[in-house]
């Protein structure tokens, strides 16, 4: 599978969750305050994201296993199908306590600021152009990851060949 903007939110989300463990839970966050943090989370996309990770990973699970199995595509297909709202159903546990997590670490009114600003104009504008932003920054970083490794490649040769090593 390949790692889209969506899959890096997913991972961003799950890699937050993950961070904050169930004992840090001393301040329970209010109803409302989950029920904002919830919409934020929709409004970012996260919440799109999960809803789009299933049938994403019983897709790739197909083709792996039908490029293997070819004789097994119908009934293999049939019992995806079959197993689908079961895995469906455990997305709600994953957006609940990353909305937990976000109700635990912001105060109402961040969260309501927090909500305005992304359901406003310039707010939808900023969640549109993300997408491109992380795209160009995930290319950038690319670039500027294989230079410096090859600078420091070099540097690294130039330096312990002055010690006597040659490598």
């Amino acid at each position: 599978m390949s790692f889209s903007v969506t899959n890096k939110a997913l991972a961003l989300a799950l890699g937050l969750l993950a961070s904050t463990t169930l004992a840090a839970r001393a301040d329970e966050p209010s109803a409302s305050a989950l029920t904002l943090a919830s919409a934020v989370i929709a409004d970012i996309g996260l919440k799109a994201s999960i809803d789009s990770f299933v049938p994403s990973l019983f897709a790739e699970m197909e083709r792996n296993i039908t490029a293997l199995h070819p004789e097994m595509q119908s009934s293999l297909h049939e019992t995806l199908v079959a197993l689908q709202p079961e895995f469906t159903k455990t997305e709600s546990s994953v957006l609940n306590d990353v909305a937990h997590v976000m109700a635990s670490k912001m105060t109402e009114q961040e969260l309501r600021d927090t909500q305005t600003f992304f359901e406003s104009p310039v707010g939808k504008k900023y969640l549109a152009t993300q997408p491109v932003l992380l795209k160009e920054l995930g290319i950038s970083a690319a670039v500027w990851q294989r230079t410096a490794s090859a600078e420091l490649l070099t540097r690294l040769r130039e330096e312990m060949k002055k010690k006597g090593y040659d490598f």
